[in-house]
């Protein structure tokens, strides 16, 4: 089964395992990867199938405003392709705070996830620390084993970040 199939950016992987890049229709080349993140589940048992995603225009370059109806799409195509390499894997995306546009994040990769019908394939839980101003989530798939020490786990995340 895979996410809602709307059409998306072509992706292409990167030389490093778990990096991909696309082009929008602004020619703004995207960068889309992940990295190791088990740091900020010690302890669990989860904790080497973490991995942080990071989503930002390849260069500096400053993201669109606009919500691109594609972007959805393709980070669903990259989500797929993950999972599918490890069914267990824990996906943790934090919203950047540096522009204090973290909400704007919060609620594009919110919309993107419903409207991509991810829901069905994988489960979110929000995270925020309002003492911080850090907001994002944790990702994973619906039928993974580890589900409960996640959900244990999340609830102390932000006091990790």
């Amino acid at each position: 089964m895979n996410p809602k199939s709307t059409q998306g950016y072509q992706v292409y992987p990167q030389s490093h395992e778990g990096e991909y890049n696309f082009i929008n229709a602004e020619h703004v080349v995207y960068d889309a990867y992940f990295v190791e993140a088990s740091e900020f589940f010690p302890g669990n048992t989860f904790a080497t199938d973490a991995t942080m995603f990071t989503l930002e225009p390849a260069g500096g370059a400053e993201p669109p405003e606009k919500v691109d109806p594609q972007i959805g799409p393709t980070v669903a195509d990259i989500f797929t392709r993950e999972f599918t390499k490890n069914p267990h894997r824990i996906i943790v995306y934090i919203c950047a705070t540096e522009d204090a546009k973290e909400m704007l994040r919060v609620r594009k990769f919110d919309w993107m996830f419903e409207k991509q019908n991810m829901n069905r394939l994988y489960k979110k839980i929000n995270i925020k620390d309002r003492v911080r101003n850090i907001s994002g989530a944790i990702i994973y798939a619906i039928d993974n084993p580890a589900e409960t020490e996640i959900i244990e786990a999340a609830k102390r995340l932000p006091l990790l970040v």
